[in-house]
């Protein structure tokens, strides 16, 4: 045996940089030696004792809970053939599982699998106001248990078991489970398919059991009524008394004192699919003339030097027109590969950046002292290490690059003086969802400023004087300057359907403004 040769494979299999090849020889070597079987129980205890340490150290919700269990089953294995081959078989195999099943836990650990506590998705929400401090809840976007409160609108709701609820305001409304909610204020219907069966909704008064439905529900005041349209429900009251089932017709209401008596069954008085449409359908055109609004606005902004609105008259153009008033036709767009989409709303332009080719060649020339980007994007996964927003071609001195990272953070690199950083924006229950985002630079504040849907969310200086700039770019890619035989793919994965870039520093209002269809023009300059 070549114990130089077995101390370096170990050393690597400790450091998880085994070959498959390389792992194939130290299995090898621990069936047929038992020297090799020993140094390896040396080598892993003195690991264990630093990775121990290690986690100490740095709390222990960094002690990883893979290693115990497989712990676990390495121990019953071990007494396993002991009973039924001896102690140096048992401690043969158990070292060729040691190294095969902690190499599978460390690969699961490495590719950093992303896990969600979502039971439920908002799917619609049209007129909502949702209650002081509750924050927004973005449409599409997933719910994790806890509650939902808003003082009018309406919201629609998917479980994941399969039920769809929708709920009118002022409501609170607590979202369970996958399978369960529970209603202390508003009115709601239900549709449960069979798939859903069981699906239950609780309340002060009564807890409704879904057997296959459609239904409607209120609270109020310490009162509720539910009303069965459609299939059967199951009723227990608050008191532990006999459960009821109503079936398709019925109604029951119970009272702030408990007595309880039958209604009749009133479609009309819950929300439905159809109200739904009809006030998203209005909500839409009302922000479809906001937008055009504020974006008509717009166009007296004298430092407003490039405006994307991704509309287009046909599937087939491959020009995107800046219209920032008195900007030259050169400062339009050529998109390569991309394709026209659907935008925010319905009837809203967008481009969807898919391939590693899609894209949209710019200009933008000239140095500025201060510049702010903005644009609405849906990012629908995050496919490279970085994902291309608008990046310069080149890396000239000031040369800027916005783009988003494998991890979900916002970057913008500033060449020559370093790359600026969000914390994680993009988790898992943000992709697919329209995202506002904007990046301030001020090269005589020196300060980098990233915001999202209108918040700041970081800021950083920069001590080095740089003029800023793009020069030629792209947006949604990037081929960096000069040509390369191999360039990294750095294709943004989504949709965008608004880009804007000014040249002055936007103030904190004015991006909010910006995120909400408000901002009006600067003056210009006397």
């Amino acid at each position: 045996m070549d114990s130089a040769r077995l101390e370096r494979l170990l050393d690597r299999y400790l450091d998880e940089a085994l070959t498959p090849e390389e792992k194939t020889e130290v299995e090898g070597m621990l069936r047929t030696s038992p020297q090799a079987r020993q140094t390896f129980w040396e080598r892993a205890r003195f690991h264990a004792l630093l990775r121990e340490a290690g986690a100490e150290g740095r709390g222990r919700e960094l002690a990883q809970e893979p290693d115990r269990r497989w712990l676990d089953v390495l121990a019953r294995l071990i007494g396993l053939l002991q009973r039924h081959a001896g102690w140096a078989v048992a401690a043969a195999a158990v070292i060729v599982a040691v190294v095969g099943i902690w190499m599978a836990w460390r690969q699961i650990e490495a590719r950093g699998d992303q896990t969600t506590s979502a039971v439920a998705v908002l799917t619609e929400a049209v007129d909502m106001e949702w209650a002081p401090g509750t924050g927004d809840h973005a449409v599409g976007g997933p719910l994790s248990p806890g509650w939902l409160r808003f003082d009018s609108g309406l919201a629609q709701i998917e479980f994941n078991d399969g039920a769809r609820v929708i709920v009118e305001g002022p409501a609170e409304l607590e979202i369970r489970s996958r399978s369960e909610a529970y209603c202390r204020e508003g009115r709601l219907s239900a549709q449960v398919p069979a798939a859903a069966h069981g699906f239950k909704i609780g309340s002060p008064k009564m807890t409704v059991v879904d057997l296959g439905t459609t239904f409607g529900f209120e609270t109020h005041a310490g009162a509720a009524q539910v009303h069965v349209f459609e299939g059967k429900v199951q009723i227990a009251d608050a008191r532990n008394a006999p459960k009821k089932e109503l079936l398709a017709g019925q109604a029951l209401s119970v009272d702030a004192d408990g007595q309880w008596r039958e209604i009749t069954a009133t479609a009309s008085l819950f929300p439905s699919s159809a109200a739904l449409q009809q006030k998203a359908a209005s909500s839409w055109q009302k922000r479809e003339a906001d937008w055009k609004l504020a974006s008509s606005a717009l166009q007296g902004d004298p430092t407003l030097i490039l405006h994307y609105t991704f509309e287009s008259d046909s599937n087939f153009d491959r020009r995107l027109p800046n219209v920032a008033h008195g900007e030259p036709r050169a400062s339009d767009g050529a998109i390569v590969g991309c394709r026209w989409a659907e935008g925010r709303w319905p009837g809203k332009g967008a481009l969807e950046f898919k391939g590693a080719g899609d894209g949209v060649r710019v200009e933008i020339p000239g140095v500025f002292d201060a510049l702010t980007l903005a644009a609405w994007v849906r990012v629908d996964g995050l496919d490279h290490n970085f994902n291309s927003l608008l990046m310069a071609d080149a890396f000239d001195r000031g040369a800027m690059h916005w783009q988003i990272t494998k991890k979900g953070t916002v970057k913008l690199g500033l060449a020559g003086a370093g790359d600026f950083d969000t914390p994680v924006i993009f988790l898992p229950e943000r992709l697919g969802q329209w995202v506002h985002l904007a990046v301030v630079v001020d090269r005589a504040g020196h300060r980098v400023a990233h915001y999202v849907d209108g918040a700041e969310v970081s800021t950083a200086a920069f001590k080095i004087d740089l003029p800023l700039g793009f020069g030629r770019a792209e947006v949604g890619t990037w081929n960096p300057a000069p040509r390369q035989d191999r360039t990294p793919v750095r294709t943004f994965n989504g949709r965008m359907d608004e880009m804007l870039v000014f040249r002055r520093a936007l103030s904190a209002q004015e991006v909010r403004d910006l995120a909400r269809n408000a901002l009006r023009p600067a003056p210009s300059p006397q």
